[in-house]
């Protein structure tokens, strides 16, 4: 139940209950006023991200695994010392 008006101007506050369903619109959201701490867990879907916003710094280590990569991803095996696959195969 809302506070009245005369309520909220004795007190000078403004809780939310005072605050009708859809009343506050993004225009009126102070910049960066939406923080990590107010998205609820789980909330921030694949939906809501845009296209090539996931950036490779923001790919923890070792989280791409081969599972995740389109079947015509090639594998490319770098080392510091000089090798070869003939006779053997190398599984990825």
């Amino acid at each position: 139940m809302s506070r009245t008006e005369v309520a909220i101007y004795k007190d000078s506050t403004i809780i939310a209950a005072d605050i009708a369903t859809d009343a506050v619109e993004t225009a009126k959201i102070k910049d960066a006023n939406v923080t990590t701490a107010k998205i609820s867990d789980a909330n921030v879907t694949a939906d809501k991200l845009s296209t090539d916003s996931v950036t490779t710094a923001k790919i923890k280590d070792k989280n791409v695994t081969k599972e995740k990569l389109a079947d015509d991803v090639a594998l490319v095996i770098t080392s510091p010392y000089p090798f070869t696959t003939r006779g053997f195969s190398i599984p990825i």
